[in-house]
């Protein structure tokens, strides 16, 4: 919501302006990682499927190992966005 003074300080064409130049910018940074939200557990399902049929019940410490070592990976990602800047 816009507040009483944001109101008073811009036109609503100045805030439409605002909104969609925040909404370009947003987009290209933010649609890449869209699809992930659903293909990403897809892949590592399927993954781990295949895996199962060929492997068998070794398939399951692969899959352990990774959700184990997940912490350290997301430590490692701050770590990294935090150097980049």
């Amino acid at each position: 919501r816009v507040g009483a003074a944001s109101r008073s300080e811009w036109t609503a064409g100045e805030m439409v302006n605002l909104a969609a130049i925040d909404a370009h910018r947003a987009g290209p940074k933010l649609l890449p990682y869209l699809h992930l939200a659903w293909s990403g557990p897809f892949q590592i399902i399927l993954s781990m499927v295949m895996l199962y049929r060929i492997i068998g019940v070794a398939a399951l410490a692969g899959f352990a190992l990774m959700v184990l070592i997940l912490p350290l990976n997301t430590a490692l990602a701050r770590a990294d966005k935090r150097f980049s800047e």
